[in-house]
């Protein structure tokens, strides 16, 4: 009997201890976005012009997000008086004083009670932008937007986790390839490769591709081989590549790189790239990034020479 109650006691503990830890771990579970470059813009007079107004008749101020995907849903701690949907962002026209927003989404997660890191008043602009951190959430998104439209329809929901993720890992040759230059195809797409001691550098790609996603790892002979490097600016221009992807593996971005892709709308950078030499990207208005932390995207788009 006196082991039967100790048993039991001890299960009490463990069950409480499981209550007690739960919600822990319910908290640490942070979304797969972040909400960022929040700012007021000064120089827009939207929200100065508008008529949308709360019950006391006092302007809203507008709080405009960049978004990649149609699926984030929003609400303040004041409520929102209007919401606009557009192509690429979110309008929102909420009270003065807001304070608090809380983002949720389907797949993502949910970001509560983010709080505005200005004072949110009446008649002013602010912008600023939701990023998805989960680059195969985005990935696959970049195929369908490419292949659909911006819309996220019911079948494409079922299929938004069959992502695209890197080749399955296979053995790296560590002697040096016999070419000191071949083509290697994937996704459709023939990458131009030069060898180093040990690595691949891509150095060009079809310059009609659409989407072009570089890999981390290229074949040649039946032997894999890691791609650490990406220096493409001898491709020349390219006014076709909208969307870019860069695999996890990769480690560098050489100078002026894709400054010449002028078309370019989507660019993810994965976490293991720790250099991107000056001006690798032309920046342009349409041009956004999904970048891992360490990477200024101000650095990027002023054409600064980046090191983590």
């Amino acid at each position: 009997m006196i082991y039967r109650n100790k048993v039991m006691n001890n299960s009490r503990v463990h069950i409480f201890v499981l209550l007690l830890i739960s919600p822990l771990f319910m908290l640490a579970q942070s979304p797969d976005f972040e909400v960022r470059n929040f700012h007021e813009n000064t120089t827009d007079l939207s929200a100065a012009t508008s008529q949308v107004k709360d019950l006391n008749g006092i302007t809203a101020a507008l709080v405009r997000f960049a978004v990649r995907d149609t699926l984030f849903q929003f609400e303040t701690n004041l409520g929102i008086l209007k919401q606009e949907n557009k192509t690429g962002e979110v309008l929102l026209y909420v009270p003065h004083g807001t304070k608090k927003l809380t983002i949720r989404h389907p797949y993502l997660g949910i970001l509560r009670d983010y709080l505005f890191p200005v004072a949110i008043k009446s008649k002013t602009t602010y912008d600023t932008e939701v990023t998805i951190t989960n680059l195969d959430y985005l990935n696959k998104k970049l195929d369908l937007d490419f292949n659909h439209s911006d819309v996220v329809t019911k079948a494409d929901k079922k299929t938004l986790f069959s992502i695209h993720r890197p080749p399955k890992a296979k053995p790296i040759q560590k002697s040096v390839p016999s070419k000191k230059r071949f083509t290697y195809k994937y996704e459709d797409v023939n990458f131009d490769c030069r060898v180093r001691e040990g690595d691949i550098v891509i150095t060009g790609f079809d310059v009609k591709a659409k989407k072009v996603v570089i890999p981390s790892q290229v074949e040649f002979d039946g032997s894999f081989y890691p791609v650490t490097e990406v220096s493409t600016f001898i491709n020349g221009n390219n006014y076709d590549t909208v969307n870019l992807v860069i695999q996890d593996g990769i480690r560098k971005i050489d100078n002026y790189s894709f400054v010449e892709f002028r078309k370019l709308k989507n660019v993810s950078i994965p976490s293991s790239v720790n250099e991107i030499g000056k001006n690798a990207f032309y920046d342009h208005k349409g041009l956004t990034f999904e970048l891992p932390p360490g990477i200024s995207e101000s650095d990027l788009r002023k054409g600064n020479k980046i090191l983590k």
